[in-house]
């Protein structure tokens, strides 16, 4: 069976054995996701507020950030390990 071009790309460097167990995942690519995500949709909700000023809703966010977070990373992580596998099994 083929390999996609994409998953050969990614398998060609050191960069897929970065991600290779569940916490470097977590850390390299789940956190940045949520900063990201979460930050923008702050600043859009501060922007559409700054006539009215309205609470935050942190509790919420948080809980949702932290579940993003996970459910993004596990996918990443498993994307990840079938990729590196792959490559092992290539060699």
């Amino acid at each position: 069976m083929h390999e996609p071009l994409f998953t050969k790309k990614l398998a060609a460097g050191r960069f897929v054995f970065r991600f290779e167990k569940f916490w470097q995942s977590v850390l390299w690519f789940g956190l940045p996701f949520v900063i990201l995500y979460h930050g923008s949709n702050y600043l859009a909700f501060r922007v559409a507020t700054s006539r009215h000023p309205a609470a935050y809703p942190w509790a919420r966010a948080i809980t949702s950030a932290v579940l993003t977070m996970f459910a993004v990373s596990i996918i990443w992580w498993l994307l990840m390990r079938e990729i590196a596998a792959w490559k092992r099994k290539n060699r």
